[in-house]
């Protein structure tokens, strides 16, 4: 059997109450470690920034020393091409000259300014060589030293 009771409901343990707070036992120690380490960190976090500070700093100017390099590189380059250009225009004009100091004509008239002249027909010398094949032996009128030796033997005792 069901029986009503008159016992209400105690609605205010569902509502949202305030947090306990309770304190903490603390230790002196341990709040100077606590400040040590916040200050060790501090100091870490310090040095990372200035080494990614310095690193940051160092690849910059490495790419600023590069451009530098690389502008330099460049104008002796436009130098260096603009010397062979002059280079090869000096070429063109000392080979035209060569051209003129070369031709039949130029020669011809620097050998007359000399008093030289062109071959007449009287002065060619023909000469006629034998189609076969000889060996001759000049004389040196030198004799082997052993039959000079002998000679000089042969004219004490003889």
């Amino acid at each position: 059997m069901a029986t009503q009771s008159s016992q209400a409901y105690d609605l205010s343990l569902f509502e949202k109450q305030p947090a306990k707070v309770i304190p903490l036992k603390t230790d002196p120690g341990q709040a100077k470690r606590s400040r040590m380490r916040r200050r060790i960190q501090t100091l870490i976090d310090v040095v990372v920034t200035a080494a990614a500070a310095l690193g940051v700093a160092a690849i910059v100017a490495m790419i600023i020393v590069s451009k530098i390099e690389l502008t330099e590189m460049n104008n002796e380059i436009t130098q260096r091409q603009n010397q062979i250009v002059a280079l090869q225009a000096e070429t063109e004009r000392l080979k035209g000259k060569l051209a003129a100091q070369t031709s039949a004509q130029s020669i011809e008239e620097y050998a007359q300014q000399h008093g030289l002249q062109k071959v007449d027909a009287g002065q060619k010398l023909y000469l006629s060589v034998d189609t076969e094949d000889h060996i001759e032996a000049a004389e040196t009128g030198e004799d082997n030293i052993l039959k000079q030796i002998f000679m000089k033997i042969t004219t004490l005792f003889g």
